[in-house]
């Protein structure tokens, strides 16, 4: 079959095409995907080639729950950066 061209894993985009969607439950997947797969097929992962794309779920200051880009969270612990939204996890 991969012969034919189906691929072993998703591309890196076309996972985080999913991990950004409006389906909630398919979202959850293809980030806990992504972090499981991380060392073995997503090595090539730099943020900075996703600065755009908001997959990241976070909470907003004011506890509303949003997908945040990369570069828009922090950490749950450490001192948030005013007007940033942490990290959900």
């Amino acid at each position: 079959m991969f012969a034919l061209g189906l691929q072993r894993y998703p591309t890196l985009p076309d996972l985080l095409k999913l991990a950004s969607g409006p389906d909630k439950p398919l979202r959850e997947l293809a980030l806990a995907y992504l972090f499981e797969k991380y060392t073995s097929q997503y090595q090539d992962y730099k943020p900075e080639n996703f600065a755009g794309v908001a997959f990241i779920p976070a909470v907003q200051p004011d506890g509303t729950e949003i997908l945040a880009k990369p570069n828009q969270v922090n950490i749950a612990g450490f001192v948030p950066i005013r007007g940033t939204d942490v990290m959900n996890s």
